[in-house]
């Protein structure tokens, strides 16, 4: 009986030809967006680990953790697809010569960070931030001085219902963190940079006289202190002077 193509398949061949005749494979998966190339790839991440039989040294567990992690900043719902890469990554495993997984390294290029400032209507920003926020207790969300709702972020309020998507994720972000032994105090920082990102986008400015001056005070002293800079230095960085042109 002849079956269908399937991922399994290509896998096998490239470990096969790995192990018997000692050549470096290379899996290419390409696409329109939204046509399953990060499934895919799932799917051959996950057999490469199991014939790998890297369960003992937790490579296996590793790396698909790590792959977790970049979807939830790197993925967003986009038209076409509820969890779009944003993103091309190159994951590479290394064999011994009798086929047994001993390492793994993850290289993520070209990210969409244009998603972070604007997004297209009914798509929504990257899914670490609605996470961050549904999932953070009410005591750290005064120590990382967020609103409750996206509408309340201008980097989020084009999203509706993206918050929903996915209840427990930041409940599986804070597991990928000890299973990876990401201390508190970095993923502390992490925190504050997402905080200071969000608040950031909420910055406004006004027109006084012939300069730019920032309209509230209280939103440039969050950032300042989410990414640890003096107030002042962030009001230099934002300082600009309008000049009309001669003639």
């Amino acid at each position: 009986m002849i079956l269908p193509p399937h991922l399994f398949k290509v896998a096998r061949q490239a470990y096969a030809s790995l192990v018997f005749f000692k050549q470096p494979q290379s899996i290419i998966l390409s696409g329109e967006c939204g046509s399953g190339k990060s499934e895919a790839a799932k799917f051959i991440l996950k057999y490469l680990t199991i014939v790998g039989d890297s369960s003992k040294n937790k490579i296996a567990s590793g790396l698909l953790a790590v792959n977790a992690l970049l979807e939830a900043f790197g993925h967003a719902r986009t038209i076409r697809n509820d969890n779009s890469s944003r993103f091309t990554k190159l994951t590479q495993l290394q064999f011994d010569h009798f086929g047994r997984l001993r390492s793994a390294s993850i290289h993520p290029y070209a990210l969409e960070t244009t998603r972070v400032i604007s997004q297209d209507p009914n798509e929504s920003n990257f899914h670490i931030f609605y996470q961050f926020l549904r999932g953070t207790p009410p005591q750290s969300k005064r120590l990382f001085k967020l609103f409750d709702s996206p509408s309340q972020y201008h980097y989020l309020s084009n999203s509706k219902s993206t918050q929903e998507m996915d209840p427990d994720g930041f409940s599986k972000i804070m597991a990928i963190f000890n299973l990876l032994d990401i201390s508190d105090n970095e993923i502390r920082d992490i925190f504050m940079f997402l905080s200071a990102i969000l608040n950031l986008g909420n910055i406004q400015f006004v027109l006084q006289d012939d300069r730019i001056e920032i309209k509230d005070e209280g939103q440039l002293q969050t950032v300042s202190e989410m990414l640890q800079i003096s107030k002042e230095d962030m009001r230099k960085s934002f300082d600009q002077t309008a000049s009309k042109p001669q003639g």
